[in-house]
């Protein structure tokens, strides 16, 4: 069996308001955000469950990070 590497650790989040829409974040560093989502666009059993994006982090000249990750 190949080795595992761990690459960042992911937060269970749930979109705004009463929405039940549940999703996975965390950092992989302090400009590269990943997001895995449920895949809504599902439309066949051999379709993936989950969507895996990564995000890098938009922002302006003296900002700082919209959210920081963790310690």
């Amino acid at each position: 069996m190949a080795a595992m590497m761990k690459v960042c650790e992911l937060f269970e989040r749930n979109a705004a308001g009463d929405n039940p829409y549940r999703y996975l974040a965390g950092w992989m560093n302090p400009e590269m955000r990943v997001v895995v989502m449920p895949n809504r666009e599902k439309r066949a059993a051999t379709d993936a469950d989950w969507v895996l994006y990564l995000a890098p982090v938009a922002r302006a000249a003296g900002e700082g990070l919209p959210e920081s990750p963790p310690p």
